[in-house]
């Protein structure tokens, strides 16, 4: 059998692409925005479902009150004067499933921009996404220390197989209408539900030569209702004065599996401790139940350790692993944090697959979308197993333009920053927002 990497190269030698380029076919503005309407009902429909456990009618009732928001909503939320408002230059892309393909709509201060159609099924969508993260190298590194001494890979036929793997993402999410309108934004949101939840929009070609991260800062919400409700300002300097850090923790031997120590994960919490004034937890001293206890009070959460997630069971399989004896004292799963409440500002779960989960038509369920839950409007999740000092390198980046930026302009600029270092996107482009750009 020929190899999905031969057939590949051979269509690039050939000139020829893998798939017909998808060709977008822009939507009447009425017809979009009743499509529109529709396809967010259905999302908040689905993300009900899908929370359904323990405190199930809490979570029901919240979702309820913020009734799918309208487009109209979502342009005057981007337009407000008040505390939560959003920086100039915002916009909001929205996907949705329809029978004829993937519609997509592009919302701004003005309203609707831009709506297309691209006639790409889930299963096509699905496949270009695999396609990409597997040029892009993610697939097969085990834990956070996995590449902790490699060596640059991303040059040669890599990048070319790379190269035409983003490209054939982009011509599928980012169609020429959409991609056009996108030049004078700075922050955009993006609000789409299984897969595509879990592209790196940063590292999407744009039409300029560049990719996204140049000149926009890229965040995924929930819902437009994410969008449109009230949200508190950020505040660095008290968030960060009152941070809980944790670092490296000593997690014990679970079914024979030995989680090694993480040097960059103790030094990156070391040195942000540090720098924000606080005592960081490590090693021994970061178990669960210490954790648990002063993470309801702290303005933000910092975890500098391993992750791990399940599709299959997102919510007992999406965990962060801390110090303790056995599974269930080291084991901090997604059902237990949802069922908490914070009063952070931001989680940065600096930890592999801490974005990742089960892909359902209510969005990504696992660790991030539990903190959000939990009440933490903004978390900076992961979306595949990270590089233990590379991840040293963006997070002291982010920490240090976060103090006065958005933590959705410093991770941008964070990231700028580590391509300038070394430009293999897998190194750079793994970590995103989930929350809104505020």
């Amino acid at each position: 059998m020929i190899s999905r990497w031969a057939l590949a190269l051979l269509g690039l030698l050939l000139c020829v692409p893998l798939a017909a380029e998808a060709s977008s076919i822009p939507l009447d503005t009425a017809e979009a925005m009743f499509a529109l309407d529709a396809s967010q009902h259905r999302l908040e429909a689905g993300r009900v479902g899908v929370m359904r456990g323990g405190n199930a009618a809490v979570r029901i009732r919240r979702w309820n009150e913020g009734a799918p928001a309208s487009v109209a909503g979502v342009t005057i939320a981007l337009n407000s004067a008040s505390g939560s408002a959003f920086p100039q230059g915002t916009a909001v892309l929205f996907y949705a499933q329809r029978a004829d393909g993937l519609a997509i709509y592009l919302i701004d201060r003005r309203g609707l921009r831009v709506a297309d159609l691209t006639p790409a099924s889930p299963l096509q969508i699905a496949e270009a996404v695999d396609d990409f993260r597997l040029s892009l190298g993610v697939a097969t590194a085990t834990t956070r220390a996995a590449w902790l001494g490699s060596q640059p890979r991303f040059s040669g036929e890599p990048r070319r197989l790379y190269d035409h793997d983003a490209q054939a993402l982009a011509d599928v999410l980012l169609p020429g209408a959409i991609a056009e309108q996108l030049g004078g934004v700075t922050d955009l949101i993006v609000v789409a539900d299984g897969t595509i939840s879990q592209v790196p929009f940063a590292a999407l070609p744009n039409r300029r030569g560049g990719v996204l991260i140049d000149t926009m800062s890229i965040s995924v919400a929930a819902g437009l209702y994410d969008i449109s409700r009230t949200i508190q300002p950020w505040d660095g300097e008290s968030a960060f004065s009152q941070a809980l850090v944790v670092g490296n923790p000593t997690v014990p031997v679970i079914d024979g599996r030995v989680s090694p120590s993480l040097i960059g994960a103790e030094a990156e919490a070391r040195a942000l401790a540090a720098s924000f004034g606080v005592a960081p937890l490590l090693g021994a001293d970061a178990t669960k139940a210490a954790v648990v206890q002063r993470a309801q009070s702290a303005q933000l959460l910092y975890f500098a350790s391993h992750g791990a997630s399940d599709p299959e069971t997102p919510l007992t399989g999406g965990l962060l692993m801390l110090a303790g004896t056995d599974r269930a004292s080291s084991s901090w799963t997604a059902q237990e944090i949802q069922q908490l409440r914070f009063v952070a500002q931001l989680a940065v779960l600096s930890a592999c697959q801490t974005g990742l989960g089960g892909a359902t038509a209510g969005g990504t369920i696992g660790l991030s979308r539990a903190f959000h839950i939990a009440g933490v409007p903004r978390v900076i999740m992961s979306l595949w197993n990270v590089d233990d000092l590379a991840t040293l390198y963006l997070m002291q980046r982010f920490s240090q333009y976060a103090v006065s930026q958005s933590p959705a302009q410093a991770l941008r600029h964070a990231m700028l920053d580590a391509r300038s270092e070394n430009d293999d996107p897998a190194l750079w482009s793994s970590f995103t927002l989930f929350g809104t750009p505020r």
